[in-house]
């Protein structure tokens, strides 16, 4: 009887560290979406303000913009990977008191719920969701590149 009830405790935890996780995960979709649109709304006020000329001031801009929302959405990650290492241990309680063997790779792969604190922030910094901002920081880079070079004006 205790097992059983051990065991639903267990399912009831991993059932809210999913929700969150999911939570988490949308986040991170509309933090993306948000960066988007703080751009072109930022960009579009700097412009009105400088004569719609181009000015250093609107790459320094981007920048600033494109670098908060990344850290936030890396913050946001980098809790996913936490709350799914809290899934995996237990579903492994789970599987345990129910005498199966626990599975290693069910919800997070060990290599990344075994990382070192530093690993994990710097994965969540740089890793497959995140080439957005790189994008950004690309094209806000070759665009400033231009700009200085007084091939765009």
């Amino acid at each position: 009887m205790e097992k059983t009830i051990k065991i639903e405790l267990n399912l009831k935890q991993i059932d809210q560290l999913h929700n969150a996780t999911l939570q988490f995960s949308n986040f991170c979709f509309e933090i993306k979406k948000t960066c988007i649109t703080t751009i072109f709304i930022v960009l579009t006020f700097v412009v009105t303000f400088t004569n719609k000329k181009l000015d250093v001031s609107i790459f320094i801009i981007s920048y600033i913009i494109v670098t908060c929302f990344w850290f936030l959405d890396s913050t946001a990650y980098f809790y996913q990977v936490k709350l799914r290492t809290n899934m995996k241990e237990k579903f492994n309680t789970v599987l345990t008191l129910s005498e199966q063997a626990p599975e290693n790779d069910a919800v997070i792969e060990d290599s990344r719920s075994n990382e070192s604190i530093p690993k994990k922030l710097f994965s969540s910094l740089v890793n497959a969701s995140m080439i957005l901002y790189y994008l950004l920081l690309a094209l806000n880079t070759i665009a400033l590149i231009l700009f200085l070079y007084k091939k765009i004006k």
